[in-house]
């Protein structure tokens, strides 16, 4: 499993619930919304993972992605 807390900027909230609303029905990944700008995904494998990324540059202008252990 991969963990990564993401933190994205103040004029893109109101994007984030839509973003992780996308994510909610699949089976290799599981969001939680800390805050209005923060979130943590975890995904099952790394292919998952990748995806979720590349979604997350391109939805987001300039999301800081921190990997968790």
């Amino acid at each position: 499993m991969k963990a990564i807390r993401v933190s994205v900027g103040f004029n893109e909230w109101s994007k984030v619930d839509d973003f992780l609303r996308e994510f909610r029905h699949e089976d290799d990944t599981f969001t939680y919304q800390v805050d209005n700008v923060t979130f943590v995904a975890v995904c099952e494998d790394e292919d998952a993972m990748d995806w979720f990324k590349a979604r997350l540059l391109t939805d987001f202008e300039e999301p800081i992605i921190v990997e968790l252990k």
